[in-house]
């Protein structure tokens, strides 16, 4: 486990918050699964970026955050179902959704493994 591997973690995590934020626009849907997607987007994006950031600065990624970004994740991959989606949107929302919560769950593990082989504060999460 190392840094670079939670950096580019955390990096796919952004541009799936980025495509999470353009795509609703994109393929057309109703305001609830818009707004759905532009929020979840937003807090993907922003965490992924704060990690990135982290890391940048030579500290594990912040297990909160990344643990965050992978509930936003599956709720990226729920909401198809509970709000209408066209079916591009649907597999869209879906595969993100899938991605993030997989790279935030890596990023807490890795993060924990790192803590714990460097003697951090493990709660802390910083």
């Amino acid at each position: 486990m190392s840094l670079a591997s939670e950096k580019w973690a955390s990096g796919i995590n952004v541009l799936a918050g980025l495509w999470l934020i353009v795509v609703p626009f994109w393929f057309g849907t109703t305001t609830a699964q818009m707004w759905s997607g532009v929020i979840s987007g937003v807090v993907i994006a922003v965490l992924g970026g704060y990690d990135s950031w982290l890391e940048s600065q030579g500290s594990p990624a912040n297990s909160w955050a990344a643990g965050i970004a992978g509930l936003f994740g599956l709720w990226m991959i729920a909401s198809p179902f509970v709000f209408p989606a066209t079916t591009a949107l649907l597999w869209s929302d879906v595969i993100a959704g899938i991605v993030v919560a997989i790279l935030g769950a890596y990023n807490v593990y890795d993060a924990a493994e790192m803590r714990g082989a460097t003697g951090g504060d493990r709660s802390a999460g910083v």
